[in-house]
């Protein structure tokens, strides 16, 4: 008995030194991804990735990972794996996972663009009681009508409203301006401005501007008005700036200075222009909205194949659409570059549109800035407006060597055709 007796506490002092063990390591686990977020705050990107080596099974390491191969801050970019670690966080229960992922499905970044999955992803987000999260999802249903558009966003706005998060009272003072979603109500309106306004939100202090401007539920006083725009311009709204040079180019409330006017909107013009990754967002990877975009969830069509084998811009470019997602078709890659090659060989610029964004955002192919510039610029040459834009924007975060080597693609391309 006492042998056993002795075996038995053997047995248990090594579980609890096997528990002990576990512990220790899962403290410094906590400790070095806490070490990794002070590090990201002050953007020392290399010290972060030092701390996170070795930490993608942790939910937050495994999300701030993620963030980093999304944007390229420190790494080489890497939509796959940051989708990856994304989604791996996201299923853990990592709220700010859930959210991003959600962004990332509302506008194609890194993934396909899905409404259903945006939804989701970010009311998941939204319920953890997040006030900039509400705010956010908010956003997006106001944008999506099949979701419930301005009427659904109403109730998150106001759940966000109510943590005193300034963007939403902004933003339900436009709704309550515009009567959407809600019946018009301009006093409500004006007491939201107001109120953001003096805590300092942008957008609100150019609303309210724009209200003393007008004249409207407001007696016109231009001179208030431009104290608003340059409290909101001094945040870098483009918007505000853009009011401002109007005030300054007629003197209105402001002594008159055309010169000001016209650095005022530069400074505007520039802040629009910048920031590729922002523009890039905005756009997203999508069907051409000019085409009727076909019920994915149906098999390819035998006339929509025949079509594309013969060689039909369009049919080419569904079909890619098809190969690249997995939609009634198998997915298949190296099928879908080749289907919108061959859309842009037959002058269909959107085409050339979607090859620009895949190599800018690595998203499904390496990430390639001299390739994504030069299907921009080709997008540009066969009539698409905003490829114009992204490839003029991508141009300012490019070598100069690589803007060269781009426009030599370029031009090859175009003059062998």
């Amino acid at each position: 008995m006492k042998q056993v007796w002795r075996v038995s506490v053997l047995a248990l002092s090594l579980a609890i030194g096997a528990t002990g063990s576990d512990a220790l390591a899962q403290s410094a686990l906590d400790r070095r991804i806490s070490a990794a977020e002070q590090a990201l705050a002050r953007g020392y990107y290399s010290e972060a990735l030092s701390a996170l080596e070795g930490a993608e099974s942790h939910p937050r390491g495994a999300y701030l990972l993620g963030r980093l191969y999304l944007t390229g801050d420190g790494v080489v970019p890497d939509a796959e794996r940051a989708f990856r670690l994304l989604r791996s966080a996201a299923q853990s229960g990592d709220t700010d996972a859930l959210h991003l992922l959600g962004q990332m499905y509302a506008v194609g970044r890194g993934v396909g663009a899905d409404p259903e999955l945006a939804n989701q992803y970010l009311r998941e987000a939204a319920e953890s009681g997040n006030a900039e999260f509400q705010h956010d999802y908010a956003s997006f249903l106001e944008a999506n009508q099949d979701l419930g558009g301005p009427q659904a966003a109403l109730d998150w706005y106001r759940r966000a409203a109510a943590q005193d998060h300034w963007p939403a009272w902004t933003s339900l003072g436009v709704l309550h301006l515009e009567g959407r979603g809600v019946d018009r109500d301009l006093a409500q309106a004006l007491m939201r401005f107001e109120t953001a306004a003096a805590a300092g939100d942008a957008r609100a202090q150019n609303n309210l501007g724009i209200l003393y401007s007008r004249g409207e539920i407001v007696e016109q006083d231009y001179e208030r008005a431009a104290q608003l725009y340059q409290q909101a311009a001094s945040q870098g709204l483009p918007s505000a700036l853009r009011n401002l040079s109007v005030l300054y180019e007629n003197g209105f409330g402001v002594a008159l200075d055309e010169a000001f006017a016209r650095e005022l909107l530069a400074n505007a013009r520039l802040l629009e222009a910048s920031g590729f990754s922002a523009m890039l967002g905005a756009i997203g990877f999508r069907f051409d909205p000019r085409l009727v975009e076909p019920d994915w969830n149906l098999p390819l069509t035998s006339s929509a194949a025949i079509a594309a084998d013969a060689g039909d811009p369009v049919a080419l470019y569904e079909t890619a659409f098809r190969y690249l997602q997995g939609f009634g078709v198998s997915r298949n890659t190296d099928e879908a570059l080749r289907r919108f090659e061959a859309a842009v060989d037959a002058n269909f610029g959107p085409a050339a549109l979607n090859l620009g964004i895949l190599y800018a955002y690595g998203s499904l192919v390496p990430q390639d800035y001299v390739r994504a510039y030069t299907w921009f610029a080709i997008a540009a040459q066969l009539g698409v407006s905003e490829a114009a834009e992204l490839r003029d924007a991508l141009a300012r975060e490019m070598s100069e060597d690589a803007v060269r080597r781009a426009q030599e693609q370029t031009r090859n391309y175009m003059s062998g055709r």
